[in-house]
This record gives structure tokens, sequence and C-alpha cells, in this order.
């Protein structure tokens, strides 16, 4: 017979993370596996909290965590704007309720 696994730990939940907190991830970026990233909460919107950091295609569903280990945020998407030549970019999360 077949038993469902049981985690024995898992991670504790917010609260909402505040402009200049500070996170950590493991993404992987462009495909390869467990890259590990910090960044800050550079503005937090009730629609939208942006994440000052290099984010990349296949972080996406990458949670991220807080100073004390808490699950806050999970990564959604990137948003840039380019002026002269110049990009700015910031990963888009989802904070975690």
């Amino acid at each position: 017979t077949l038993k469902a696994a049981r985690f024995q730990h898992w991670a504790k939940t917010g609260p909402r993370p505040l402009e200049g907190s500070r996170v950590r991830w493991w993404g992987q970026a462009a495909g390869l596996e467990t890259v590990y990233r910090e960044g800050y909460v550079a503005r937090g919107w009730t629609t939208e909290t942006l994440v000052d950091a290099n984010g990349f295609f296949g972080d996406s569903g990458s949670g991220l965590f807080s100073e004390d280990g808490r699950l806050v945020a999970v990564m959604s998407a990137i948003k840039a704007w380019q002026r002269n030549g110049i990009v700015f970019s910031v990963m888009v999360v989802v904070p975690v309720q």
C-alpha cells in the first residue's frame, strides 16, 4: 500500500513584506537549478509589491523568505522600463497573506 507523504517541518508565513525589508529566495533562473539571490522590497502597493533584485525567467513561483525565515511572498513577474539605453527592472511578487 502507498501512504501519503507528511511534512515534518514547513515554513511559517507572513507578515506582508514592507518597503526596505530584505528577502531571499532560490529560483531556477534561465533553467539553472537552485540559484540563490537576495533583494529588498522597493515598493509595497496594495496591488503589487516590487523587489529590487536580479530576477529572471524560471524564477516564477519561487518563495521569498524574510530574514527570520518566514515565507512572505511568491515571485510572479518582472517589470522593466528603458530610457536612453538604460534598463531599470524589478521583480513583481505576490505577498503571502
